[in-house]
């Protein structure tokens, strides 16, 4: 590991990026593939700084100039809010199939890495940490490795900049553990009080994403190699559960910016009114909860690992938010609890004497924080074994 890095966490709803400098930054992963020639006559949006100025004019053309060959470039991609005003149909990552078998992906990945020499002056040569589901990392961490090492050329076509990016190295590294990584340690390689609490015997994490559901487990803060794995369900299916309630109870098909501010806050748009939705919404979280805890059963009988000898559950990802908005009072108002409150009812019936606990912080950002201390940490290392020499 270099002292120049970018950690990448490829989102089904969003690219998270980090680099030396510990800023996470979201770019929307929404695509729209158009020609090299094509005209695209969509107004740019201005910023008050160079993230927000990148987040406005995502048109961009990417040339890979070395390395193995890679069939996704060139390509010209437009993005995030300019992709919805150019098209009403966008590409986004799709749970039915592997990340690494999908041009978004790689697309968000080249555009995060131009984005922080942009915002964080990277240096042209990187290495980078990509995290991904614990199964692609076990099958699929080569592939992608061999398809993105290289030198790329990255124009924002908007903005009239060009930027050069050489990938020295890749790591791959396992969603979901490295949510456990922020759970045991600070940003600053400290360890947390969870360390002390937890640091002996089995952890799990269930990092609870928009499509999927990641679980993987830690001995001694330590990864247990092949104990990833990824459920197939995820916030999706509580939007799709809220969407029925809807339906039955005011006959329309809720928009998906209806259904995430629903998910968020309890409540739902009415005229210049609200709706109070917490009923359907602890339902569709209840039932969630339970589709996830009979699929665990089956998750620890596969991996050898009896349920009683956890210690703690992790959960984190967007899916574990508390619902809850700000009421005209100023007041915070929580209308349903976090995805871990039901994990927690639903496995106290199976099992007693498990904590379950949210990740600390944003748990959007677990697994990229995750990855920001596991670069900062291999760096450490190589710098101390330079100095015993």
């Amino acid at each position: 590991m270099s002292d120049s890095f970018v950690c990448l966490d490829l989102g089904a709803s969003a690219t998270r990026t980090v680099s030396n400098d510990g800023n996470v930054y979201i770019i929307p992963n929404n695509v729209v593939f158009v020609d090299a020639a094509d005209k695209v006559d969509v107004a740019v949006h201005k910023g008050s700084n160079m993230h927000e100025e990148v987040l406005g004019a995502l048109d961009v053309t990417i040339v890979k100039t070395s390395g193995a060959k890679c069939d996704f470039f060139p390509c010209r991609a437009i993005m995030g809010d300019m992709a919805e005003r150019f098209s009403a149909t966008c590409i986004r990552p799709s749970v039915l199939k592997n990340k690494v078998d999908q041009q978004v992906n790689f697309v968000s990945a080249i555009v995060g890495m131009a984005h922080q020499q942009l915002v964080a002056n990277t240096d042209e040569d990187i290495d980078v940490i990509l995290a991904l589901p614990p199964m692609e990392v076990q099958y699929n961490s080569e592939k992608i490795s061999n398809m993105l090492i290289g030198s790329y050329k990255v124009k924002f076509n908007r903005l009239e900049k060009e930027v050069n990016i050489t990938i020295k190295s890749m790591l791959c590294v396992e969603e979901g553990y490295m949510a456990l990584v922020t759970f045991f340690f600070n940003k600053d390689g400290s360890a947390t009080a969870n360390a002390d609490k937890y640091g002996k015997g089995y952890v799990l994490m269930l990092d609870v994403g928009s499509s999927t559901t990641d679980v993987v487990v830690a001995k001694d803060k330590r990864y247990v190699e092949k104990s990833g794995n990824t459920i197939k369900t995820g916030c999706n299916v509580i939007e799709a559960n809220v969407a029925n309630g809807i339906r039955a109870q005011f006959g329309y098909d809720p928009t998906n910016e209806e259904l995430d501010f629903v998910l968020r806050t309890g409540r739902l748009a009415m005229g210049n009114s609200y709706k109070d939705l917490t009923v359907i919404l602890r339902r569709a979280k209840e039932e969630f909860a339970r589709s996830i805890i009979e699929q665990l059963q089956s998750y620890f009988r596969l991996v050898n690992i009896p349920l009683q000898t956890i210690r703690a559950i992790v959960v984190g990802g967007g899916g574990s938010l508390e619902s809850k908005f700000t009421d005209e009072n100023g007041n915070e108002m929580v209308t349903t609890g976090s995805v871990s409150e039901y994990v927690t009812k639903e496995l106290n019936r199976v099992v007693e004497g498990i904590d379950v606990i949210c990740v600390d912080g944003d748990p959007r950002e677990a697994n990229i924080n995750g990855a920001y201390i596991r670069a900062m940490l291999a760096i450490t290392l190589r710098n101390r074994q330079k100095q015993a020499q």
